[in-house]
């Protein structure tokens, strides 16, 4: 057998493991995934577009008598009148997000009714933005993969 034939036996291999690979660094770095719909989205009042979680009583911002009603039930993150929803009432929400692996891709969620109950209200708010998806791309997969690469491309040598 020939060295190049043994590196497109060797190559072939890889290719086969790529999914695998990119679903472990999926996994391995769940916990910052879950933190971008956390903090860089639902936090922010931001849906899954990137748009404010307008629905059909309200325009995405706190209202005045919102802190009066959070103060009357001990809410202690704020709710300023006319700044962004932020998800952060009971906490229930935030406190069970968790991530998950589905065929070719994963998805994070939270609470299954609560879950419903939101994206009932607010339409798609779990997914990534398109921005955070390609901070996942950029920043986490592919430089993992590229790495992974380097490390087994040489293992035959």
């Amino acid at each position: 057998m020939t060295i190049a034939q043994k590196h497109i036996e060797h190559l072939s291999s890889m290719k086969n493991s790529v999914e695998d690979v990119l679903r472990e660094i999926l996994t391995e770095n769940a916990s910052e995934i879950v933190m971008l719909v956390k903090s860089g989205q639902l936090a922010k009042g931001l849906n899954s577009d990137n748009q404010p979680l307008r629905w059909a009583y309200g325009d995405g911002f706190y209202a005045d008598i919102t802190q009066k009603w959070a103060d009357s039930e001990n809410v202690s993150v704020p709710k300023t009148a006319g700044s962004p929803y932020n998800f952060q009432w009971s906490g229930q929400t935030f406190d069970n997000m968790q991530f998950k692996l589905i065929p070719k891709s994963y998805k994070v969620f939270t609470v299954a009714g609560k879950q419903r109950l939101l994206e009932g209200i607010y339409g798609e708010i779990f997914n990534l933005t398109r921005e955070h998806n390609e901070y996942v791309n950029k920043m986490i997969l592919q430089p993992n993969l590229v790495k992974w690469i380097e490390e087994n491309w040489f293992k035959l040598i």
